[in-house]
């Protein structure tokens, strides 16, 4: 069970309180919509349904903001069983979209021989920074096979876009 720590971190990305706890129902209902889509459904039509939607209020229409809520609230948020990287790149495509954003969602998996496939998936927006340090991922500099939603979207290594 995650503790406060998390929250805390999260605190410093935040900079309206009462403008956290008006979009923090829109939080929780991406967060259940995107654990909705899950099943049968294949990537591209998963993004495409998490791109439509109501635009969100402008007073919490703040991409930096959802984004620090989202990694704030993530160990407790939907859908369980699902790695971080993708809970979050899919909450934050349709958060960042009700925005205006028409954010791009990457996907690289490199296979690996003796180990499970391994996978990261992120999201990159003109206009957002998106680079954290993040020790995972740069084990994944070399991506055997990458694919981008929409296809046209220029190619992006997560060495060049880090969450």
């Amino acid at each position: 069970m995650a503790g406060p720590r998390p929250i805390r971190i999260a605190l410093r990305f935040l900079h309206s309180p009462l403008a956290c706890l008006q979009a923090l129902p829109y939080v929780l209902a991406a967060a259940r919509r995107v654990a909705r889509l899950e099943g049968p459904m294949g990537m591209r039509q998963r993004v495409g349904q998490l791109r439509r939607g109501k635009p969100l209020p402008a007073s919490i229409a703040d991409p930096r903001m959802l984004a620090g809520m989202v990694n704030a609230l993530l160990p407790v948020l939907p859908p369980y069983g699902t790695g971080r990287c993708y809970r979050r790149s899919l909450i934050l495509l349709n958060l960042w979209s009700r925005c205006g954003l028409v954010p791009v969602v990457h996907l690289g998996v490199r296979p690996a021989r003796h180990k499970p496939v391994e996978g990261h998936v992120w999201l990159t927006a003109p206009g957002i920074e998106t680079a954290r340090a993040d020790t995972r991922i740069t084990a994944l500099t070399r991506i055997d096979v990458a694919s981008t939603w929409p296809k046209s979207a220029p190619d992006s290594r997560p060495d060049q876009c880090r969450w």
